[in-house]
């Protein structure tokens, strides 16, 4: 095959290239401005790498003295010929250390194949120093993946982003040299401040759910990919709140963070802040005193059987049952406020509306849910189910809707207790709503069919949220 007219390398060794017309152009134009005695024509072959480097105008290998004896030139050494693929970092030469129980960096081996065209890609687009130490780094190398080649996830970052190399890694390419780094993993300032003002978003949102997603978010929007992981972020919080905060999570489930402070904690507040009023002024803060008390108690029920399943028919008609989950202190209050002989449920219905309305999107409570399922089924009104929940008596009509979704697909098409020996027989009927219309549209055609057994059984199924 020859060698390369730029190199003197055998062209068999790198990947090459057949000239067209319009290419020998732009290396004669180029050979021409370099003052370089280079001449190409249509249907050479010449390497890929050589050709792209001696068309960049900056590129110093364009330069007179490109055809020297000098070996950190040629396409055949410019990789060193004995980089170490295995452990060092395409990107920053580096110690890449893969070790799947501890690393100090996020290392990652190429798996596959387009991972190098997309390098080249982005060398010839950077067109700098460290993209052409990269490419003649890779040159030597036609298959990554088989070669094993590592990267370190920050590097790769910083120069698909045509950004510098990382502060911790600036050793590796050119002239650069490596930062002295202490041992340990010391805290940037702009990770303190980011953190300072998550825990002030907490603080100020004491009275609503947050998520920790919702906390991170915040966190990158200050010191972007240095925001806390998910771990360090909940360890983070502890540490600084202790056993002022609540971080809840079932299984995968978003983890949900509250804040909560002990009775003691808010009677000192408010003695604090009562000193010097009216009697008036001192009334109004024993009562919001108390209302932040009642409403801590209420952030602190449990609420992953509440969101993962639907109340049940025995626990929507205990009263007991739905008077346990209203919190002690909000029974206390309603005990006081509500008259008459048997108060039991208009205080367990008053109270759930109480709780729903502090936490409308952390808990379902049963007798809102009860409510709206039972109007929907006796009267068939959106406008009823709508206008009490409203008014804070009624789950909304979307949400019975859900329900009733749910409930058919947990029956499905199974027959519960059904066992040989019972009387099966299915009822089947066909229901037509506007028939005929001028424009063809707004007809309903549908089938119903049930089945029917003897002797009944009741059925009890968890209905799935």
């Amino acid at each position: 095959m020859g060698d390369c007219v730029f190199c003197d390398t055998p062209l068999k060794d790198f990947p090459t290239v057949k000239l067209r017309e319009k290419g020998s152009e732009s290396i004669n134009t180029a050979s021409i401005e370099r003052q370089s005695d280079i001449r190409v024509i249509p249907g050479q072959e010449v390497h890929v790498n050589c050709r792209r480097d001696f068309i960049h105008k900056r590129n110093s290998i364009g330069s007179p003295d490109f055809n020297n004896n000098d070996s950190t030139t040629k396409c055949s050494t410019r990789s060193s010929g004995v980089f170490d693929f295995k452990h060092k970092c395409i990107f920053c030469t580096h110690d890449a250390k893969s070790n799947h129980r501890k690393r100090s960096y996020d290392v990652y081996p190429v798996r596959i194949l387009p991972f190098q065209k997309s390098i080249e890609q982005v060398c010839s687009e950077r067109n700098d120093q460290w993209a052409h130490d990269v490419s003649g780094r890779i040159a030597s190398i036609i298959d990554l993946p088989a070669a094993e080649a590592l990267y370190h996830q920050t590097c790769s970052v910083n120069f698909r982003t045509k950004r510098q190399l990382p502060q911790e890694f600036a050793a590796g390419c050119g002239p650069c040299k490596r930062q002295a780094k202490s041992p340990g993993r010391p805290e940037a300032t702009d990770t303190t401040e980011a953190f300072k003002n998550v825990v002030s978003y907490v603080e100020e949102n004491e009275g609503c759910v947050l998520t920790m997603s919702e906390l991170i978010q915040l966190m990158e929007d200050t010191c972007g990919d240095r925001a806390y992981s998910y771990k360090h972020m909940k360890n983070r919080l502890i540490d600084h709140f202790g056993d002022s905060i609540s971080i809840n999570a079932l299984g995968n489930t978003e983890a949900k963070v509250r804040m909560k402070h002990k009775a003691s904690e808010m009677i000192d507040l408010f003695t604090n802040d009562t000193e010097g009023l009216s009697e008036s002024e001192k009334r109004k803060h024993v009562i919001s005193a108390a209302a932040k008390m009642i409403k801590a108690d209420i952030n602190s029920i449990q609420t992953e059987t509440s969101k993962k399943f639907y109340p049940s028919f025995s626990t929507v008609s205990s009263t007991q049952e739905n008077t346990e989950f209203i919190p002690e202190s909000l029974q206390t209050l309603l005990t006081v406020l509500i008259s008459g002989n048997d108060t039991s449920v208009k205080l367990a219905s008053l109270g759930q509306a109480i709780v729903q309305a502090c936490r409308p999107k952390g808990l379902l409570a049963p007798l809102q849910i009860g409510l709206g399922v039972q109007l929907h089924h006796h009267f068939g009104s959106r406008y009823l189910v709508d206008l009490l929940n409203s008014m804070g008596f009624s789950s909304s009509y979307y949400e019975v809707q859900r329900f009733e979704l749910n409930a058919a697909a947990t029956l499905n098409t199974t027959i519960p207790s059904f066992f040989p020996g019972k009387f099966l027989q299915f009822v089947a009927d066909n229901a037509d709503h506007n028939v005929r219309t001028l424009d063809g549209h707004g007809t309903f055609h549908g089938m119903g069919i049930i089945a029917c057994t003897t002797p009944g059984s009741n059925v009890n199924l968890p209905i799935f949220n």
